[in-house]
């Protein structure tokens, strides 16, 4: 199992619902926290490994290995917070992102009981993973960054930040 990168299109595909967490499913989730946590990573969403569901896993700092099947954001809280993020499918780059302080989150537990939970900021992140919403704004991010600090047109951007991934 690997990280995929900017570039790869299966990012940019949209993941299905997940039918069934079967014991091979369970066995992806324990693979990916050990690819995550070897990586540094404190999240990552199913199409960053190349499938195409929607889960994802997370460990925030109170080191609890967390999975979410088939999420869904139900409520946010009107509060904005200041968060710096990262992507681990565009390594390197770390920028601030205002998002919600808290959200209101359903899923299904391993059982396909829907759950119920607030959930802090930083699982947004995560959440907007699975579904390469962050993905893209961490690209857009990245852009600008070339861009303002380099002082080049959004297509030169694009290529140094193509070419800058591809020799990682």
């Amino acid at each position: 199992m690997e990280i995929l990168t900017l570039g790869n299109p299966i990012l940019r595909q949209k993941s299905e619902p997940v039918t069934e967490v079967t014991p091979e499913l369970e066995k992806t989730f324990e693979e990916m926290f050990d690819l995550m946590i070897e990586t540094n990573g404190v999240g990552l969403a199913a199409p960053q490994v190349g499938i195409l569901q929607r889960f994802f896993v997370c460990m925030a700092d109170d080191d609890v290995k967390r999975v979410f099947v088939n999420p869904q954001i139900i409520e946010t809280s009107s509060e904005l917070g200041e968060y710096e993020e990262g992507c681990l499918s565009i390594p390197k780059l770390y920028e601030n992102i205002v998002r919600p302080v808290e959200v209101t989150v359903q899923e299904h537990n391993k059982k396909g009981k829907p759950v119920t939970s607030k959930q802090h900021m930083w699982y947004v992140y995560a959440f907007y993973s699975m579904d390469m919403t962050s993905f893209n704004t961490q690209l857009k991010l990245a852009l600008q960054k070339i861009v303002r600090e380099g002082g080049f047109t959004k297509e030169e951007a694009t290529m140094i930040a193509q070419r800058g991934l591809q020799a990682m």
